[in-house]
C-alpha cells in the first residue's frame, strides 16, 4: 500500500460505554477535519509499528478503499503505552475525527468509521 500524509494535529483515545474504544484523529481545523473523515471512507483496518526502543510508536490506518495507508506518530508514556495492547486485543471498534477548537479542546466531526478486524 501506498502512503500517505494527512494533516493531523494529535490522536487521543476514548474509551465507550461498552468497554471498546474509540480512537480520534484530530486535525487543525474545520475543513481538515472534513478532507481526513472523506478520506477514512467507510471502514478502517488499524495497526501499529513499534520496536519497544524507541519513544515513539505509530498508529497505523490503512484504508483499503483506496489502497493507501498512513502513519500517526505518538509518544510513549503510561497514558498511551496502553494503546498497543488495546489495538491488540481488538478493542478499537471506531475512529473518530475532531478538530481543534483553539482554546486546547477538540469538537467531534462527523460519525465513527467502523474498524475491521
Amino acid at each position: 500500500m501506498e502512503e500517505i500524509n494527512p494533516n493531523i494535529q494529535g490522536i487521543r483515545m476514548s474509551k465507550l460505554p461498552d468497554g471498546t474504544h474509540n480512537l480520534i484523529l484530530v486535525a487543525s481545523n474545520e475543513m481538515w477535519a472534513d478532507v481526513l473523515h472523506h478520506t477514512l471512507g467507510k471502514q478502517v483496518a488499524l495497526g501499529y509499528t513499534y520496536d519497544g526502543n524507541d519513544i515513539t510508536f505509530y498508529v497505523v490506518v490503512e484504508l483499503p478503499h483506496i489502497g493507501k495507508l498512513f502513519r500517526v506518530p505518538v509518544s510513549v508514556h503510561s497514558g498511551t503505552l496502553n494503546w498497543l495492547s488495546r489495538i491488540d486485543e481488538k478493542t478499537v471498534t471506531g475512529i473518530s475525527v475532531a478538530y481543534r477548537d483553539g482554546k486546547g479542546g477538540a469538537i467531534p466531526f462527523g460519525e465513527t468509521v467502523h474498524v475491521y478486524w
